[in-house]
């Protein structure tokens, strides 16, 4: 099974409003959120997005991806096997899993669309 190279990601700096027509752009519901050198910091959904636009009021023009995306996630290990997938898949419930390096660094994502 090969890692997809091609997902969404953005800056942690990116300012909010861009990260939502990034996500509307390109007709995804997440985003991987990375530091400069690719270190992943957490993850940004549409559903993150319209939970703050229902109870909070921002300057989507000035809030960054950073200050409202969510540091807790679940990633797999590069060099996992493909029941390490599998098993996250069904433990979590979710449709995407980054894969990161010992350094934390994104090196690619996992879909559950490639194990069905």
């Amino acid at each position: 099974m090969a890692m997809e190279k091609k997902y969404m990601k953005c800056n942690h700096e990116l300012p909010l409003l861009e990260a939502a027509k990034l996500l509307l752009g390109v007709g995804r519901r997440n985003l991987v959120v990375t530091d400069e050198k690719d270190r992943m910091l957490g993850t940004l959904s549409v559903s993150d997005i319209l939970r703050l636009v229902v109870s909070h009021n921002y300057d989507w023009s000035v809030t960054l991806v950073g200050e409202v995306m969510m540091t807790e996630y679940i990633f797999l290990n590069a060099g996992h096997t493909k029941n390490d997938a599998i098993e996250k898949f069904k433990k979590y419930k979710i449709d995407y899993l980054p894969v990161l390096n010992k350094q934390n660094i994104l090196v690619g994502i996992e879909f559950i669309h490639n194990y069905l």
